[in-house]
């Protein structure tokens, strides 16, 4: 740098000191890009980082690439640009969007910048190289204009999450509360400044969703028009997509503010008669055992006598630990009844082991509120027994949440 040139980049930093936000790098490709709010600027250098072997709109990223996220909602445009005195080489600005493992083209412009008004609000991933070749050091910011006032379901950032890494998200949230369907007892929050994300993983996954202390989330199955609230979402099993109500619940004199979003996927483990199933103790006159989870992606199973029509099925090896002594008779009994269970279930119990399955009762019984799923109870002196979960219609698959009680 000449003496000029220091004292330009001087007075750059000088003017926006009060907007710089440090950030770790991202060179390690898409699934490690890094969240950018708003107006704040993003100093980086592509030296170094990993080079990108996907072209958009025949702009190539040949020389390191630094990696962003920016969440735009549905009216709002962002402004993206490198366009800064720090900036000391040509940049390339590409703009993706999907899987973070399986990005997508939207744009690309090597000028330095370029904007953007989404049709839907998307979580764009941002490539910035260099032209021919090029690297060095850089200065970003990502601006968003027609900041939306509202949130809704309907308009949700859509989220797709990769098979490994989890998708963190710095979002400006609007003014106006949003309408939350609350069911769960335990949940009186009302938040305010709600901000919708619409989360589909690549394979039946559990979800989680943490921020700073401010960070207030609300989750959800099923349909903007008919959704229901996930209590127990530490445990929830689902197969996308689900929707996350995020809320900044800081200071109410901030009209507009940024948290960061993690939602991960994680692959769910295959069950199956060969393999004992998902193991469970019950112990008689405890309280119930409450499980979630999905048979999307499980293996498909029929018998003859008991699951008449072949559909997917999670299996349970259960072990029934009694204070009887011989051949002491107690009640199992099984519920799928719940407003997060997605489809009418079919309740099956078997004699153990595997290669000689016996039926011992697949009488089902409605639920009692027009619910989804079905209750059994079954009178047993067996220590040990095999719990199928399928579908009443023999093709259904999904959610499932299951109350176990041994009495």
């Amino acid at each position: 740098f000449t003496l000029v040139q220091c004292s330009v980049v001087f007075l750059f930093l000088l003017s926006v000191t009060a907007d710089i936000d440090w950030r770790p790098t991202a060179k390690f490709g898409p699934c490690s890009a890094v969240p950018v709010p708003s107006e704040k600027v993003i100093f980086g250098g592509n030296a170094g980082a990993y080079p990108y072997d996907r072209t958009c709109n025949n702009i190539s990223n040949v020389s390191g690439v630094m990696w962003y996220t920016v969440a735009v909602s549905k009216g709002e445009t962002v402004s993206l640009t490198t366009s800064y005195p720090y900036t000391n080489f040509p940049t390339t600005i590409s703009v993706y969007q999907g899987a973070c493992d399986d990005l997508q083209c939207v744009t690309a412009s090597n000028n330095g910048h370029l904007s953007l008004s989404p049709d839907n609000s998307t979580l764009f991933y941002v490539a910035i190289s260099g032209q021919d070749n090029a690297s060095g050091a850089f200065a970003f910011t990502a601006s968003k204009s027609n900041l939306q006032q509202s949130s809704s379901c309907d308009d949700a950032v859509a989220v797709y999450v990769g098979k490994v890494f989890p998708v963190v998200i710095a979002d400006n949230f609007p003014a106006q509360t949003s309408n939350l369907s609350t069911t769960c007892e335990s949940d009186t929050r009302n938040p305010t400044n709600v901000q919708w994300f619409r989360v589909t993983p690549p394979f039946p996954g559990s979800i989680y969703a943490g921020g700073s202390d401010n960070r207030d989330t609300k989750y959800y199955t099923g349909t903007c028009g008919d959704l229901v609230q996930v209590c127990n979402y530490n445990e929830m099993i689902y197969s996308g997509p689900m929707y996350v109500a995020a809320a900044y619940n800081g200071d109410s004199g901030s009209r507009w503010d940024e948290f960061s979003i993690h939602i991960s996927a994680d692959p769910v483990e295959q069950t199956s008669c060969a393999s004992s199933g998902r193991q469970v103790n019950l112990y008689e006159n405890s309280p119930p055992y409450t499980f979630s989870f999905s048979t999307v992606g499980q293996s498909t199973f029929m018998n003859d006598t008991c699951q008449v029509q072949e559909s997917s099925v999670y299996w349970f090896n259960v072990t029934l630990a009694t204070s009887g002594y011989g051949y002491a008779e107690n009640t199992l009994e099984l519920n799928t009844c719940s407003n997060a269970t997605t489809f009418d279930t079919l309740l099956t119990v078997y004699n153990i082991p595997c290669d000689t399955l016996t039926c011992i009762s697949s009488t089902n019984t409605p639920c009692p509120n027009g619910e989804r799923g079905s209750m059994l109870s079954v009178k047993t002196s067996e220590e040990q027994l095999f719990v199928v979960v399928g579908a009443a219609d023999g093709k259904s698959a999904g959610v499932v949440e299951m109350t176990m009680s041994l009495h």
